[in-house]
C-alpha cells in the first residue's frame, strides 16, 4: 500500500530548500533524514512515528501562560520524533535509530520534551521497560522529576490511578514498566537495565560515567534508545563537546553511523550574534515559547555587561561553544578562521616548523606553517604515549580525539619522537618544490631529536628562546594577523582548546608570552607554543633576530 509521506517530509524539505532559517548542521541533518526515505533496506512506518506524537500531544502543560494547554509539538519537534521512531530495517522490527543527540538553546522546552518522551515509553512501551532519565546535578534531576510529575498530575484519572510516584521512581504496574530519574551525583549507578536512557543538559557532565552506565546497561535490550539533549557549554574537553564533534563528522559525511541521529540548532561559523535573523538558527521556538522582546533585552544587557554575562548568552541562547573564562583570543574568532587543511597543501611550498616536546607522558605538539596568497596557514599535529592514557586527567576526551584522528598515540609509556621526526621529514620535498626553511624548537629535552634532524636528515634547526621577550613579537603578530583575517588554522579541536587555555604573561617592558593559567594545570598550551615558534622562526628570518631584551 502506497502511503503519502509528504507530511513527514515537509519540515525537512523546507529547511533544505531554505524556506526556514537554519544553520548548516540543521540542513545536513534534514538532508540525511530525507535520504533515508530512498534507502532500499530501510522503510518509514508512519504509525510508529505518530505513536509518540499522538501520546505527547494529549499531555497538558503546567508552566506560565501555557498552563492547562495541550503539549502542541512544533514542526522541529515532530521532525526529531519522526527521525528517531519512524525508520525500520525492512522486514524486521529493528528500529534504525538507537542513539540521538540534540543541541537546542534554552527555553525551547528541552526538559519538557525529555519528560514527555519518558512518559511515552512508560505508558506505551512493551512490558518490562525501564526508562532512566539522567541529569548531571541534583538540581537538574529535580527539574526533570517535576516536569514528569506535572504531566502525570494532569493525566485522565483512569491512567493516573495506574501510576505510582515515589521519590525518584514512577511505576506503571499494568505493564511492569518503571521510570527512574537519577543524578550523576547519586552515588553508585550500577545495576541499571534501561531500555531507554534520556540525558538532559549533557554539557554539564564532567565525565561520561552516567552515559556509560546507561549505555552498558542496555546491552541486553532490543531496540534500545539513548536520547541526549543539551545546550552548548564552556568546556571544550567535556564528553558533550566530544559528541558534538562526532556529530559534525557524521553530518559532514566523514563518519557513517546509521544508528545515530543528530541535529544541532546553532549558529554557523562567522554568523554575527547581533543579527536577529541568526537567532532562529539556535532557537526554533522563537516567537512560541521564547519571547523575542525578552531575548532582545537579554542580549543588550549581556553586551553591556560583557565577560561572563555575554558568554552565558552566547552559550545558552545561541548555542556557541566557548571556553570558560576570559580567553586570549575568543573562540568565535578561532572558529571563524579554522578550516580543513590537508598535508598535501604544504608539499610544494616553503614551510617553517615549530615543535614543543612533552615531559615524557604528556602531549607533544608540532606545527607546519607557510604563507600562500598573503594568508598564513598553520597545521598542528599532536602526539601522546598510549601508556599515559589510563592516568591522563582527560583520558575520555583524548580517546575521542584519537578515534577522530586529531592526535596520534605512540606505543609505550613515553612519546616516541621518531613519529615527530618522520612527520617533519614528510615536508622536505625538493622534487615538488617543498622546502623546510627553519625548524624552531625549545632546547628542553630536544637535544636528541634536533641532532638527528640536523646531522642525519640535513634539516635546518635552531633553538627558540623561551623568554618573554622572544615570544613577544610572534605573539602580537599572530594576534594582528588573526584579527586582520589573514590566518587559517587547521580545524583541530585540540588547537582551539589550547588557544582557549592561554593566559598571557606580561613583563615590566610590556612584552607578552602565552602560558598555562596554572603550572600543573591539565589545560595545555603546547600547540600555541609550537605555532608561535614556527611564526617566530619566519619573523627572525625576514625581520631580523631580536635580542633577549625587546622593549615595545
Amino acid at each position: 500500500m502506497n502511503t503519502d509521506l509528504s507530511r513527514f517530509k515537509k519540515y525537512a524539505e523546507e529547511v533544505v530548500n531554505g524556506d526556514r532559517p537554519s544553520g548548516l548542521y540543521q540542513r545536513q541533518a534534514c538532508q540525511r533524514y530525507l535520504d533515508l526515505f530512498n534507502r532500499e533496506d530501510v522503510e518509514f512506518r508512519p504509525e510508529k512515528a505518530l505513536e509518540p506524537v499522538n501520546l505527547i500531544q494529549k499531555l497538558k502543560l503546567s508552566k506560565d501562560r501555557f498552563e492547562g494547554q495541550p503539549f502542541k509539538l512544533e514542526p522541529w519537534q515532530r521532525f526529531i520524533i519522526y527521525a528517531i521512531y519512524g525508520f525500520y530495517y525492512k522486514g524486521t522490527n529493528d528500529r534504525v535509530i538507537q542513539k540521538a543527540y540534540i543541541l537546542i538553546s534554552r527555553k525551547n522546552g528541552k526538559t519538557a520534551l525529555c519528560a514527555a518522551l519518558a512518559l511515552y515509553h512508560l505508558l506505551m512501551g512493551e512490558n518490562g521497560q525501564e526508562i532512566v532519565c539522567g541529569a548531571n546535578s541534583k538540581e537538574q534531576a529535580a527539574l526533570l522529576k517535576d516536569a514528569t510529575e506535572e504531566f502525570i498530575n494532569k493525566l485522565p484519572r483512569p491512567v493516573k490511578n495506574n501510576l505510582h510516584t515515589y521519590r525518584s521512581l514512577v511505576t506503571f504496574k499494568q505493564k511492569n514498566n518503571k521510570l527512574k530519574v537519577l543524578s550523576s551525583e547519586a552515588g553508585s549507578l550500577d545495576g541499571l537495565n534501561p531500555s531507554v536512557g534520556i540525558i538532559d543538559e549533557y554539557h554539564a557532565a564532567k565525565n561520561s560515567d552516567l552515559y556509560n552506565v546507561i549505555k552498558t546497561g542496555q546491552l541486553m535490550r532490543s531496540n534500545p534508545l539513548m536520547f541526549i539533549i543539551s545546550t552548548a557549554g564552556v568546556d571544550l574537553t567535556s564528553p558533550c563537546y566530544a559528541l558534538e564533534l562526532y556529530s559534525r563528522q557524521v553530518l559532514d559525511g566523514q563518519v557513517s553511523d546509521d544508528r545515530f541521529f543528530c541535529c544541532m540548532w546553532e549558529l554557523d561559523k562567522g554568523d554575527k550574534p547581533e543579527d536577529e535573523k541568526n537567532w532562529y538558527k539556535a532557537s526554533p521556538n522563537l516567537g512560541v515559547s521564547v519571547v523575542l522582546e525578552k531575548m532582545r533585552t537579554d542580549y543588550t544587557s549581556s553586551v553591556q555587561q560583557g565577560g561572563q554575562e555575554l558568554a552565558h548568552f552566547l552559550t545558552k541562547n545561541l548555542n556557541c561553544w566557548l571556553k570558560g573564562g576570559v580567553s586570549w583570543i575568543s573562540p568565535d574568532i578561532v572558529d571563524k578562521y579554522s578550516e580543513e587543511i590537508k598535508d598535501e597543501f604544504f608539499y610544494d611550498k616553503e614551510v617553517y616548523i615549530g615543535y614543543d616536546l612533552s615531559r615524557v607522558r604528556d602531549i607533544t605538539a608540532l606545527t607546519i606553517f607557510t604563507i600562500y596568497n598573503d594568508t598564513y596557514y598553520f597545521k598542528n599535529f599532536y602526539y601522546l604515549p598510549k601508556g599515559a592514557i589510563e592516568t591522563h586527567p582527560l583520558r575520555a576526551t583524548v580517546s575521542n580525539w584519537e578515534s577522530l584522528g586529531y592526535i596520534t598515540l605512540t606505543p609505550g609509556n613515553t612519546v616516541d619522537y621518531e613519529y615527530v621526526r618522520d612527520k617533519i621529514k614528510e615536508f622536505e620535498r625538493p622534487n615538488d618544490g617543498g622546502y623546510i626553511k627553519k625548524i624552531s624548537f625549545d632546547r628542553w629535552n630536544a637535544d636528541t631529536l634536533s641532532k638527528e634532524l640536523t646531522e642525519i636528515d640535513g634539516l635546518p634547526c635552531k633553538p627558540f628562546s623561551q623568554s618573554v621577550g622572544n615570544f613577544n613579537r610572534p605573539t602580537k603578530e599572530f594576534e594582528r594577523l588573526l584579527f586582520d583575517g589573514k590566518v587559517r588554522l587547521d580545524n583541530n579541536p585540540i588547537t582551539a582548546w589550547m588557544i582557549g587555555n592561554v593566559s598571557i604573561k606580561e613583563d615590566n617592558n610590556g612584552n607578552v608570552k602565552p602560558e598555562k593559567e596554572y603550572k600543573d594545570s591539565a589545560r595545555k598550551v603546547d600547540g600555541v607554543i609550537s605555532i608561535l615558534q614556527s611564526l617566530g622562526g619566519y619573523l627572525d628570518d625576514n625581520l631580523g633576530e631580536i635580542s633577549e631584551i625587546f622593549v615595545i
